[in-house]
């Protein structure tokens, strides 16, 4: 009787343990990256933010509240990624959901001490993202726009970590993608380079060679635009 207990208790303690693990909150890929949505919010100081004022940077779109214990777990996380790896092109933006506007949250930042954008969230930036049923919600944005990766709930630091590395990443990868076959990065930054030049001497009145903008290796040199 004793030993079929243990059994029995042992087989619940198995199932449970299975349920939570695959209730484990995870990082969820679209099929197909999508472009993550517009929107305008007020900053902390009065200011109008719009997402594509970010465009070319990895954005990691972070909903949360001060009143959510899951979502002040992740800020310090947030603020040790953004010192880490600002510098390369990441930035952070955390859209506070608490109720109050800026009076009820900006105190609590400051006493946090929260180093990256913070922005003052509405119902319409809810709709926007799928009515944020769950915070902390954080949306990993390329720096091309597109949604890449989204976590509803908390993963660990090091799942963060390897989120935002991958998110970094899809900027240089989606660069490459668009450099026809046959050129390299160097001819590439020489045809931007040379179409910069192009636009500033056709906006001055200047002389070009040519008509036409650069658009290809072969019709670029440095250097050789008109004089």
């Amino acid at each position: 009787m004793k030993l079929r207990s243990l059994l029995r208790a042992s087989t619940i303690a198995v199932c449970a343990s299975l349920l939570l693990f695959m209730n484990r909150p995870t990082t969820r890929f679209p099929s197909r990256p999508y472009q993550a949505p517009e929107f305008e919010l007020l900053d902390l100081n009065g200011k109008q933010v719009h997402l594509s004022d970010f465009r070319g940077k990895a954005v990691v779109l972070n909903f949360w509240a001060s009143w959510c214990a899951p979502c002040r777990r992740e800020l310090p996380w947030f603020m040790d990624f953004q010192k880490e790896y600002g510098p390369r092109g990441l930035q952070i933006i955390g859209v506070s959901m608490d109720d109050g506007g800026r009076d009820a949250i900006a105190p609590f930042v400051r006493r946090i001490g929260i180093n990256y954008v913070v922005l003052l969230g509405d119902n319409h930036v809810s709709s926007l993202y799928g009515g944020l049923d769950v915070l902390p919600t954080t949306y990993y944005i390329s720096p091309h726009g597109d949604v890449i990766a989204l976590v509803n709930d908390v993963i660990s630091k090091s799942e963060v970590e390897r989120d935002i590395k991958q998110v970094l990443g899809s900027g240089v990868k989606n660069e490459a993608s668009l450099i026809p076959r046959g050129e390299s990065r160097k001819d590439r930054a020489n045809v931007e380079y040379c179409a910069q030049e192009f636009d500033q001497r056709r906006q001055a009145g200047g002389r070009t060679t040519g008509s036409k903008r650069p658009d290809h290796s072969s019709t670029c040199i440095r250097g050789h635009i008109g004089s």
